[in-house]
Parts: C-alpha cells; structure tokens; sequence
C-alpha cells in the first residue's frame, strides 16, 4: 500500500513537472512571438529600415532587456529583389554567421516544429551548443509588399528560477506526504492485524464459557429429576406401609 501512494504521488510530481514546463514554455514562446512582431511594427511605423543607426539601437534595448533574445537579424530589400543586412545585435561582420529569412517558400528541417503562428510569420526551432531555440521570422512592409524581415533567436529551454523554486517546494511537500503516510502505514498495519486475532480469542473464550454453562444446566437438570424420581419412590413406600382401616 505504501508503495502504491509512494507511486501515485511521484506521478503525480512528474505531471504537475510537465504540466507545468509546458505552460512555461508557451507562455514564453508566445511573449518572444509578440516582441517580434512589435519590433516589425516600429520598423515599418516609424520607417527605421532608412535609419540604421535608430534601428541598431532599437534592436539592441530589446536584447539588453530580454536575454533569451540571443540574436536579432534585420534583412531590408534592394532594388534587384534581393536582401541586405540592416542591423544585427551580432557582429556586422561579413564573416559572421547570421540568422535565416524565413517565408511561405522557407521548407521545415529535421526537428518538425515549423509553424505560421500570425500571418507574415514563420517559427521554426534549430539545435545549437546542445541547446533549443526558437527562429522567429516577420515580414514588414506596405500592404503586401514585404520590404523587411526581422529574424530573432530566441532561447526555449531557458530555465525560470522562480519556477523551479515552486516546482522544488511542491515535490518538498509530496516528499513529505509520502513520508507520513508510509510512518502511518507501519503503524496502523500491525493494530488491524493484532484486532482481528484478539476477536478470535475474545470469541474462543465466550464459545468456552456458553459450553460450560450449558453443561452446568444439564447437569443440574438431571440432579433435580432424580431427587423428583426419589421423592415420589419413598412417597409410594409410605403409603404402601400404612396399616388398612378395619371395616
């Protein structure tokens, strides 16, 4: 039984985990989403893409202020129809190595996780350093015509400290439970046994004392119906001895 609680409970810690991770990540991946689509906005807004050094800037405080933002890609368009790096929170570097541009043509790779979470939006997730991130792409422009594209790398598997203190105290708590009811089990387990056993004897002991009343009784029956048999003989001598009245 103890073992059963014991497993019920650590199922239970590993769901709550789960559980809890995914809602984490979510809610992140939906906060990293959103930072990227207002970057867009003010770049086609307040037309940054003509002012690199206002859009180095801006690209710059939202990685100051988000750390899990690793990187931060902004390609504007050229006149022969390609792309041209505006900005970067990385080296400017013709060498470096820089983030794709992703679009409706851009094909999924191995991990699968590709997905068009808003319109002009590509996500997809890339393996680097041992470590999971997020490739977030958003077309800017005027109406339909895409004149920019802000690439971001965000960090997945970042770990909260707040949540995993929360996660620590709730498996603290469950460790505690278990430990209780496993103290409780050792103690409740050896009185049901000892109940059951003190019943059988305690009905032994009634089973032997009925049997010895019943005894008793029939013994005294049977006393009471022979002085009764002796009664009635010496009644029957006496009146046989008596002397017959004369006529």
């Amino acid at each position: 039984m103890t073992a059963g609680m014991a497993l019920v409970l650590g199922l239970s810690a590993y769901l709550n985990n789960l559980i809890t991770r995914t809602l984490i990540e979510e809610d992140r991946y939906s906060s990293a989403v959103s930072q990227t689509v207002a970057i867009a906005e003010r770049i086609a807004t307040q037309q940054l893409a003509s002012r690199p050094e206002e859009l180095q800037r801006d690209i710059a405080s939202v990685a100051d202020l988000r750390p899990d933002f690793k990187q931060i890609d902004v390609y504007h368009s050229t006149p022969g129809g390609g792309w041209t790096l505006e900005a970067s929170t990385a080296s400017m570097a013709p060498d470096a190595p820089r983030l794709p541009r992703l679009d409706e043509r851009s094909s999924d790779n191995d991990l699968r996780e590709m997905e068009r979470p808003v319109p002009g939006m590509v996500t997809m997730e890339v393996v680097r350093n041992g470590s999971r991130y997020w490739i977030i792409s958003k077309g800017s422009g005027h109406g339909t015509i895409i004149t920019s594209y802000v690439t971001a790398m965000v960090l997945k598997n970042s770990r909260n400290p707040l949540v995993l203190g929360l996660q620590w105290q709730y498996n603290r708590v469950l460790a505690a439970v278990i430990l209780v009811c496993a103290g409780l089990s050792a103690f409740l387990f050896p009185l049901l046994a000892f109940l059951p056993a003190s019943g059988a004897r305690h009905r032994q002991r009634d089973g032997g004392g009925t049997r010895r009343q019943v005894r008793g009784a029939g013994r005294g029956s049977a006393a009471r119906r022979a002085r009764r048999d002796r009664r009635r003989v010496q009644c029957a001598d006496g009146r046989s001895q008596r002397p017959r009245a004369r006529a």
